[in-house]
């Protein structure tokens, strides 16, 4: 059976590295409500921090992003911690300046033109 390698923030606020099992269908580990499907308007992502205090979370039961959470959490794994999960969904604690939000881009003419060209190709 495969395992995979995850980290997660312990109540007093350590790393812990640890080694979780995949269960699913194919081997017959059928257990109810595994593998929940949810509809794509339930898959939200909820990113919340406040003024007081350094650092995020990021709640999220979007599959990609999961997918995406993890793979940061293991690669940088004293930046993005994560703090808990269910089958669905996971959270995690990361500081507050990694959250960006950026104004639209605005394409020069020439720019603009390149862009219509490349579409007029495909």
């Amino acid at each position: 059976m495969p395992t995979r390698v995850a980290c997660q923030e312990t109540a007093r606020g350590e790393q812990q590295i640890y080694k979780t099992a995949q269960f699913g269908a194919e081997n017959g580990n059928r257990r109810k409500g595994y593998g929940m499907k949810l509809s794509r308007y339930e898959q939200e992502i909820v990113i919340n921090f406040n003024a007081d205090e350094k650092e995020a979370t990021v709640y999220t039961a979007n599959p990609a992003w999961v997918r995406k959470m993890d793979k940061l959490c293991n690669e940088f794994p004293e930046i993005i911690r994560l703090k808990s999960w269910t089958e669905i969904s996971k959270t995690y604690v990361l500081p507050k300046n990694l959250v960006k939000i950026g104004k639209p881009r605005t394409l020069s003419e020439a720019q603009l033109r390149h862009l219509r060209e490349l579409q007029n190709k495909a």
